[in-house]
């Protein structure tokens, strides 16, 4: 049977469903009419864990990128992604059916303790606005080699669970992202901050929150003059005991210092 309900009062209908999974996996085989509002809010946020299994059932789910309901998703996160699906050769189509997505999380921290390459993920998708990355043993020149990937990026969070020895050559970009909203820097931030400064156009963020250890103190200072012109917010915070290292990071936090600029 047709419906006598106008398109525009159906899909009313269906978003009133956006927490309703259940509902709204009912919809889809309803009519093929609902599938689109009804996929637009249950792959809205789409998570992998460090399961390799997880990976290969949405693969073989969606084996068509061109049916693949991946350009529903906004909120994508990988959780301790495999290093043997990164550079796996048929990995980059698959992860590029995630071409809308505005808000991206990743933690490199995989299950088998090795090390991940973040190059399957340049260039995302171009309208990404918000990157969280927690990292171990990846190079700093390949973090920010990701994060100039996005040029529309305005929110930043680095999160490094390992001790700071980056020595690699680092080629400063022609071009960066916005980068004018926050800026989140917690671990060994020495690197990272100082190859933030020298992105081109400078650093344009309104609000910065380190955590870090008190040796640092120069790098911050440095990161914070470089967009102090934009600054509205600035808050710097050592983790209880004498080192950053990963057992601390992200726990009882023993001092805190905030700045607001006019």
């Amino acid at each position: 049977m047709s419906s006598i309900l106008p398109p525009e009062i159906l899909d009313l209908i269906v978003d009133h469903l956006i927490y309703e999974p259940t509902t709204l996996k009912a919809c889809c085989v309803v009519s093929k009419s609902w599938i689109p509002r009804a996929r637009k809010h249950l792959f809205a946020h789409i998570r992998f864990s460090a399961e390799k299994s997880h990976i290969k059932r949405w693969r073989k789910a969606f084996p068509d990128p061109s049916t693949s309901p991946a350009h529903y998703t906004r909120n994508l996160s990988f959780h301790g992604l495999p290093a043997s699906v990164a550079v796996d050769a048929n990995t980059g189509s698959w992860i590029r059916t995630f071409r809308r997505v505005m808000h991206l999380r990743v933690n490199t921290l995989a299950w088998d303790d090795s090390r991940v390459s973040l190059v399957q993920l340049h260039g995302l998708s171009p309208t990404l606005k918000s990157l969280t990355l927690t990292y171990t043993s990846v190079p700093s020149s390949e973090v920010l080699g990701l994060v100039c990937s996005f040029p529309l990026l305005e929110d930043l969070w680095l999160v490094s669970v390992t001790s700071e020895n980056d020595t690699d050559r680092w080629s400063i970009p022609s071009t960066s992202p916005k980068l004018t909203g926050s800026l989140g820097i917690m671990g060994s931030i020495r690197s990272a901050a100082r190859r933030l400064c020298d992105l081109p156009g400078g650093l344009r963020f309104s609000k910065v929150t380190v955590s870090c250890s008190k040796e640092d103190v120069d790098s911050i200072m440095h990161l914070v003059s470089k967009c102090s012109d934009t600054l509205e917010s600035f808050a710097v915070s050592y983790p209880s005991g004498a080192s950053t290292s990963a057992s601390v990071i992200g726990q009882g936090l023993t001092t805190v210092h905030e700045h607001r600029c006019v």
